[in-house]
């Protein structure tokens, strides 16, 4: 499904992943591990092509990541749901127009769209909530909205950046049974976390990022 060869990316010069090895099979959770800094958010924009690498080869399903021309990310994009730590919510929609959203950039009719962000925000529970601004929302909310944009257009992978770095206990136990229940669904899930209790126990693999490669696998 993922699969990292010899993946170097550098900034200013200064390696940040060196001659990093990896894959994620179809229908996984993996765990990205490691320390603050060590390259976690960039392994995963060089998944969705936000960042490019400067050696490597880089695919994801049938798509040669390494070689996409711009004007091709768009679409392999939309096969990918994206959870930022920061939640990037539009404060000026609701959070019915902010999950709606990534449907009307698949030209979605009107009705279906309607029907299709209904039923992930309540599957988030947060039907209640539908017709209310982000900034209203407490940081959980905030963060189950986020999921439900990245679920709503039912992507072949789901990656999550820090997702409950902001969270309570209560609230990351919340996220983190959404993305199970997600990945139930046939979803392929990569966390990025350096939080060790999301993955311990969770009998998952874990990948552990040092010295800008992957130094070790384990299970959670």
């Amino acid at each position: 499904m993922i699969s990292f060869s010899n993946v170097t990316k550098a900034y200013d010069k200064e390696p940040i992943l060196k001659n990093l090895t990896m894959s994620v099979d179809r229908g996984e959770i993996t765990f990205i591990t490691g320390p603050s800094g060590a390259g976690k958010s960039t392994l995963l924009k060089l998944i969705y092509c936000s960042e490019r690498p400067d050696n490597g080869k880089i695919s994801v399903d049938n798509w040669v990541v390494h070689k996409l021309k711009q004007r091709a990310i768009p679409y392999f994009r939309r096969n990918i749901g994206i959870v930022f730590q920061d939640f990037k919510l539009l404060d000026n929609k609701t959070v019915f127009e902010n999950v709606a959203l990534a449907l009307r950039i698949h030209r979605m009719d009107k009705k279906a769209l309607r029907m299709a962000t209904h039923n992930v925000l309540k599957e988030v529970k947060m039907s209640h909530k539908a017709k209310d601004y982000p900034p209203y929302l407490s940081g959980g909310e905030q963060q189950r909205v986020v999921v439900a944009r990245a679920m709503v257009t039912k992507p072949m992978i789901l990656l999550a950046d820090e997702p409950t770095g902001n969270l309570d206990a209560e609230n990351t136990r919340t996220i983190m049974k959404l993305f199970r229940e997600i990945n139930a669904q046939g979803t392929t899930v990569v966390i990025a976390t350096h939080n060790e209790g999301l993955y311990t126990g969770s009998g998952r693999r874990v990948l552990v990022i040092k010295d800008k490669y992957i130094d070790r696998e384990m299970m959670g």
